[in-house]
This record gives C-alpha cells, structure tokens and sequence, in this order.
C-alpha cells in the first residue's frame, strides 16, 4: 500500500477510533482488527504521542534501507576471501 493511501486510511481510523469500536472501524476499512490496531499505534508514535523510544515511520524506513546496505557490503567483503580460499583449496 502507498504510503499516501496508508496516510489516509489511518488518518480516518485515527478519528472514527474515538466514536466506535475497533472491529466496526476494521470493518468499514476492510483490514483486520490486528492491523487497524498497529496502524492507529503507529500513527500516535508519528504524531509524537507514542512510548519512549518507539521508533517512527521514517526511521523504521530508515533503519530497513541501513540494513539492506550493510549486508550488501559483508558480501562484497567477503568475496575476495571466499575467492582466495576457493584457489587456496583448488591449489592442494
């Protein structure tokens, strides 16, 4: 789902959650109630509102993309030493 489209079904959740009760809510979005519940959790740590140290959107966004990078640069770090021990064996 676009983050756009993420943006406006948990905006109008966000709202309907104080009137009705989750599972009406989760209903109407056509999502489980599970998934209503961390959207709406979400959206209050974006907002500021969440526990200490959650972590936001853009950082879980962030940290994703930081550890995609890091274990692309273990492999290409590794691949000399694989390539030298594949002819060190190939040697003996």
């Amino acid at each position: 789902m676009s983050p756009a489209a993420w943006s406006t079904r948990t905006h109008s959740a966000s709202k309907l959650i104080g009137l009705v009760r989750y599972a009406t809510v989760a209903r109407e979005l056509d999502l489980t109630e599970t998934a209503l519940r961390s959207w709406v959790r979400q959206a209050e740590i974006d907002a500021g509102r969440g526990r200490p140290g959650a972590l936001t959107t853009e950082e879980r966004e962030e940290l994703g993309r930081l550890r995609r990078e890091n274990r692309t640069l273990r492999v290409e770090r590794d691949i000399p030493k694989n390539a030298r021990a594949r002819r060190r064996r190939a040697i003996c």
